[in-house]
């Protein structure tokens, strides 16, 4: 399985897990909570697990990693079933930005290659399901 097909593979893996956990998006959101430990709680951590354990039975394995220095943000290291390994790292200022580095591995393990760098922009806020589906859009026509 080519790189881009094993992409394809964790996008298809990722709208199932949207589709499994489908809710109404809902009219009125919730405020964010002053505290973003409980943000990280309550959506990511659960959007995360949720996409972890559709990705396991894909073969592909999630699993939480150190967090940049400095960030509240959890950081992840997605092991592909072909054998690359993608960082995902959640960075931005709470309560103002979210975004998600996709970054790939390099063969030594430990470094990431600054030039297979993606940026999505995700939304702030309480409705994991309004998270999985920007999720979804940014996965579409991911390039590595």
């Amino acid at each position: 399985m080519t790189f881009t097909e094993q992409i394809h593979d964790v996008a298809a893996i990722l709208r199932h897990t949207r589709s499994r956990l489908l809710a109404p998006l809902a009219a009125e959101q919730p405020p964010l909570p002053r505290d973003p430990e409980l943000f990280i709680e309550h959506v990511l951590l659960y959007v995360m697990d949720e996409w972890s354990d559709d990705l396991r039975s894909g073969g592909h394995v999630l699993e939480e990693r150190l967090a940049d220095a400095g960030s509240s943000y959890p950081a992840y290291r997605l092991r592909l079933s072909g054998g690359t390994s993608l960082d995902l790292s959640f960075t931005g200022e709470y309560p103002e930005r979210l975004d998600l580095q996709i970054a790939r591995v390099l063969r030594d393990g430990q470094s990431v290659s600054d030039a297979r760098t993606v940026t999505l922009a995700l939304p702030l806020t309480m409705d994991a399901n309004a998270l999985l589906h920007t999720l979804v859009d940014g996965m579409k026509d991911l390039t590595l």
